[in-house]
């Protein structure tokens, strides 16, 4: 039963990586027959004069056993990637514990058009991109003018703020004004009726009347809530449309034109003394960062800044890393010298450049007969090491065929009594017959 039960829970986590399976024995065929017909020149070309003529060295191109372990390495790691599972365990959830409500000002001066498109569009749009960016913890949305209002409380669902947001205008609010005092103990409010002492208020104004500095200050005094300030305008301001047409401007009793300028210095003051942190409303989310920063060191100080969901979901348990065990029995071929450095490089230099070209079809008499050694002997020793032993032995026609280095060939070659070859072995001259 319990079999069954395994294998109908058998899945694949990353089923597309067994594409690879069959790419890597395909490529490992092209690899081996190209580098089989490369080896063949060894029947034309006299065996001095071949390694200057052909481009590259590798392990033995017609022993098929090479290619067939790098397949199969290739073929596990595939199997590792892809991802095999078939039992799952419960995780519980749980979730960072933040509350952050935005204040957003919605007094008459917000229509200020000295930034583009205006003051509170450019609020709109900074809250839309922070909300976006802010994947957990809750959020709720006061408004105020006159006086203020909550448009959200505390919630999850963050789209739900992003979708109320476009109607946020000063043309909303019943009252004119700016009642920010009201705004943060509505804030304050929204925190404790969440059962929390801890959490951020963030406000967007553009201006904040000095009388207000004391009683927000007041309200925040011995709480955990900090309060965090983006400034909305420029220093140089601007008029304030009448109107959604904004056919005219907001005037003083003697007839000049109100321009609404952003003390940011004043802002950053109330920021500090209550301490948030302070930021300008910009083109580049360098604002949100920051804010961000604040917020998370804040979070990673509290001792209750997580809690514990109570609900589970279940994760399936990825088993794929057991198949390293069976690619650690192949890792220590990589260490014969030589081998896995220049099979790989040359694996992708024949099938890209097309260098390697077939033989002639007509065998020519008298060409030197190739010695191969045993898949066995290529597992753990080069060929000049093959070859050495092969010298020791006195076998030493065995020993002129595997030797790599030339002087090294040259001294098989007098001791087998071809004279002349290592004669041009030893002066570095290449020599056919």
């Amino acid at each position: 039963m319990i079999a069954a039960e395994t294998l109908a829970d058998f899945h694949w986590q990353r089923p597309l990586a067994l594409a690879l399976i069959p790419l890597a024995w395909l490529l490992c065929l092209l690899a081996w027959q190209l580098l089989g017909r490369r080896q063949q020149w060894r029947h034309y070309i006299d065996p001095s004069l071949l390694p200057h003529l052909l481009q590259g060295k590798g392990p033995s191109g017609n022993s098929s056993g090479w290619w067939l372990l790098l397949a199969l390495a290739l073929s596990l790691a595939s199997l590792g990637l892809a991802g095999p599972s078939w039992e799952k365990i419960p995780v519980p959830v749980s979730k960072q514990d933040d509350a952050l409500v935005i204040v957003l000002d919605l007094s008459p001066s917000m229509n200020a058009n000295d930034i583009k498109p205006s003051r509170i569009d450019r609020a709109r749009f900074k809250l839309i991109d922070l909300l976006k960016q802010r994947s957990e913890g809750q959020t709720g949305l006061v408004a105020y003018a006159g006086e203020a209002h909550v448009v959200s409380p505390l919630t999850d669902d963050t789209d739900t703020l992003v979708n109320l947001l476009p109607a946020m205008s000063p043309g909303l609010m019943p009252l004119s004004g700016s009642n920010v005092e009201m705004a943060i103990e509505l804030a304050l409010q929204l925190i404790r009726d969440s059962g929390r002492n801890y959490g951020n208020i963030l406000l967007l104004s553009d201006g904040v009347v000095d009388e207000a500095f004391a009683v927000i200050e007041n309200l925040l005094d011995d709480s955990q809530v900090r309060l965090s300030v983006m400034s909305v305008g420029s220093e140089a301001g601007g008029p304030i449309p009448i109107g959604p047409g904004g056919q005219g401007f907001v005037k003083d009793n003697s007839g000049g034109i109100i321009v609404a300028k952003t003390n940011r210095t004043a802002l950053a003051n109330l920021a500090a003394e209550n301490g948030g942190v302070f930021a300008t409303l910009g083109n580049s989310d360098r604002d949100i960062r920051s804010l961000q920063s604040f917020w998370q060191r804040r979070l990673q100080m509290s001792n209750d800044n997580t809690q514990e969901v109570e609900r589970e979901f279940d994760q399936w348990i990825d088993r794929g890393y057991w198949l390293v065990l069976a690619l650690v029995l192949l890792f220590p071929l990589s260490f014969r010298r030589g081998w896995l450095l220049s099979a790989s490089p040359l694996l992708l230099g024949s099938l890209l450049a097309g260098q390697l070209y077939a033989p002639p079809t007509q065998a020519q008499a008298g060409a030197a007969q190739t010695v191969e050694p045993s898949l066995w002997q290529d597992l753990w020793q080069t060929r000049d090491q093959q070859a050495m032993e092969a010298f020791e032995e006195q076998n030493f026609d065995q020993a002129s065929e595997l030797f790599n280095n030339p002087e090294w060939r040259a001294s098989a070659d007098y001791e087998r009594g071809d004279y002349q070859s290592a004669i041009d072995g030893f002066s570095g001259k290449d020599s056919a017959s």
